[in-house]
């Protein structure tokens, strides 16, 4: 059962994680940031950074 609370909590860091990194994606197109220089700093991929309004 620790294994799965620890499983879990991780998966909230993680998702967490790449929220914040779509939000800052977000900005960074707002501001004019290339689509390669938001993949280089924020680790997304591509299709993510596209997709993005």
């Amino acid at each position: 059962m620790n294994s799965l609370a620890h499983s879990w909590k991780q998966e909230g860091i993680e998702e967490g994680s790449k929220k914040e990194k779509i939000t800052m994606a977000k900005e960074m197109k707002k501001e004019g940031l290339s689509l390669e220089s938001i993949m280089k700093i924020t680790k997304l991929d591509k299709k993510d950074i596209e997709k993005l309004k």
